[in-house]
């Protein structure tokens, strides 16, 4: 396949990668890990260094497929996400973290990767470390934030736990770019069978945990 366009980020970086795909953990943890540089890429930051970068916000497959692509033109080889996801399983607890082990695909961006389908991560021995400490689940990811119908729910949700906007377009693009990846997600909400929310505080109740791992992944230094 002949590529007409390829990312031109401007700056190298590390191996190492960190995606966050939510605003206010973005900001939590650019204030946490340490980069001695930083930049803008369209609606996006980055902050990066010797040992990797940082990147996000990102809302929906298309913005973090964007940054994933220039990540690995900036020398990344390892990425790890963060962000989100809704449950569409009652037993599914909320304020949980999970590692995304199965995405299937219904963004409008993987189809551009490769057959439209089931993805799966492309793990690191750092990653098999990292998951034994989480529980695995399964997402579908979406376009449509408002079109999670009654319907949608029952078709889905006997093949999936969780539903998000972005990690099987993440996965697809690992694979083709040939990097390893490993998204994690905190259980923000549930749609189905009935529509619950946590706190925002409950989600921010996640960031001890993750700034340990987060840090210790990059190599970057805690203020």
């Amino acid at each position: 396949m002949s590529e007409i366009v390829r990312p031109k980020p401007g700056f190298k970086c590390g191996p190492r990668g960190l995606l966050i795909l939510t605003k206010p953990d973005f900001f939590f943890f650019k204030k946490e890990l340490s980069f001695p540089y930083h930049r803008s890429l369209f609606l996006s930051h980055i902050c990066y260094g010797e040992t990797g970068a940082l990147a996000g916000p990102a809302l929906g497959a298309p913005q973090a497929v964007i940054l994933l692509e220039n990540l690995i033109a900036a020398g990344v080889k390892e990425c790890l996400v963060y962000g989100w996801a809704g449950a569409i399983r009652e037993e599914v607890p909320l304020g949980q973290l999970f590692w995304i082990e199965t995405a299937l695909s219904l963004e409008g961006t993987s189809k551009f990767y490769g057959p439209e389908g089931l993805y799966r991560p492309v793990l690191s021995p750092v990653f098999e470390k990292i998951i034994q400490d989480f529980g695995r689940a399964s997402v579908v990811s979406v376009d449509a934030l408002y079109r999670e119908t009654t319907e949608f729910c029952q078709i889905y949700s006997p093949k999936v736990m969780l539903v998000d906007m972005e990690v099987s377009a993440l996965y697809a693009v690992a694979s083709f770019r040939g990097i390893k990846i490993l998204a994690l997600v905190g259980i923000s909400d549930r749609i189905y069978p009935c529509q619950e929310r946590i706190s925002s505080q409950g989600m921010k109740n996640l960031r001890p945990r993750l700034i340990q791992i987060f840090g210790k992944f990059l190599g970057c230094p805690q203020p």
